[in-house]
């Protein structure tokens, strides 16, 4: 019985060993395939909503060569996270509502000033 103990605490070792290997390699190739050019990091929007709307579209485009997995197509320019994020944590944090109407209250003439969270 003790033999069927050792086997199978060396079998789930070597289960988590491989699983650690294959993370570490997943992690590399991601690191490796997962960067932009210079003139895609640089990739902005155009100053005119017509040659964006009939313009070419530039993407980055890469296959990891994971199995399972599909390739990636991310529209260029990528979005601003820390800017979205931003957004998102005052909807989160003060909540639409509040947040609606405290646009409405700047959008009046007279300037005011909100205190509090009523």
């Amino acid at each position: 019985k003790r033999r069927s103990t050792d086997s199978t605490v060396a079998l789930n070792e070597r289960l988590v060993t491989d699983q650690n290997r294959y993370r570490s390699e997943i992690l590399q190739t991601m690191m490796d395939k997962l960067r932009l050019t210079r003139k895609q990091a640089y990739t902005t929007f155009p100053m005119s909503e017509l040659h964006h709307i009939q313009g070419r579209r530039r993407h980055f485009k890469t296959n990891l060569n994971i199995p399972d997995t599909p390739g990636i197509k991310l529209p260029l320019p990528l979005p601003d996270i820390g800017k979205q994020w931003g957004v998102a944590k005052l909807l989160l944090t003060i909540g639409s509502d509040s947040l609606l109407l405290a646009v409405k209250l700047l959008l009046l003439e007279r300037s005011m000033l909100i205190l509090g969270q009523n």
